[in-house]
């Protein structure tokens, strides 16, 4: 999803949103009552939107070639 609406998205991005997805995703399970049927868009609004600032603010350098 993050490739697709995101054309600045990159690699570093995606990997940090994964990760900040997957952890808040850990904790709503953990330290809350919230069903689990939620778990799915928590984790994808985290990681959509952890990755897009990341990507923004981590710009990679293009291999030339």
């Amino acid at each position: 999803m993050l490739g697709t609406f995101d054309a600045r998205a990159n690699s570093r991005g995606s990997l940090a949103g994964m990760f900040a997805g997957l952890a808040t995703v850990l904790l709503v399970f953990r330290f809350t009552k919230i069903a689990f049927t939620w778990y799915v868009l928590i984790g994808a609004c985290v990681t959509f939107a952890v990755g897009a600032v990341v990507s923004r603010l981590i710009v990679e350098r293009r291999a030339a070639g």
